[in-house]
């Protein structure tokens, strides 16, 4: 059998191109956008780094704090429970005291002629924000307290 071929397509007149890009020599390096490109992903990954960072110190500064007033508020809570039933503070009524920062308030509240109620409370600001931790204790004239370690305080 004969095979039919198609004649070649005459070509068109003018230069001759493999490409459709201009003929030019290709270079090894990165380009301008390229560049701009990393330089962006490279200042927000800063900004990201940085943020934790400082939210991270935050954080821990603020569960400082809040580690002391727990300590702090179970100080109170011994003192309290180791003063006299009859003491000048240990009376029903309002109390405040303020040390280093902390803020403390304690309300007593007679249930019966021989116990108390005793609401305590610690405020401490840091930054704007109020961090506070309140326990509630009752106290008796009939069960003595010797066991907490700030029993001497008077």
């Amino acid at each position: 059998m004969f095979k039919r071929t198609l004649p070649k397509p005459k070509p068109k007149p003018g230069p001759v191109r493999k490409t459709t890009t201009p003929n030019r020599k290709k270079e090894n390096g990165f380009t301008v956008a390229s560049a701009l490109v990393s330089l962006v992903l490279v200042i927000l990954a800063a900004g990201f780094i940085g943020s934790t960072i400082v939210y991270s110190k935050d954080s821990g500064k603020r569960s400082k704090i809040r580690f002391d007033m727990g300590s702090r508020l179970e100080f109170y809570k011994n003192r309290l429970m180791a003063r006299p039933f009859q003491a000048p503070d240990m009376l029903p009524g309002d109390y405040s005291e303020s040390t280093e920062g902390f803020h403390f308030t304690w309300t007593i509240t007679p249930l019966s002629p021989t116990l108390n109620h005793i609401a305590l409370t610690v405020r401490h600001s840091y930054r704007g924000k109020r961090l506070w931790k309140k326990t509630y204790l009752y106290k008796s004239q009939h069960i003595k307290n010797t066991d907490y370690r700030e029993a001497n305080l008077t």
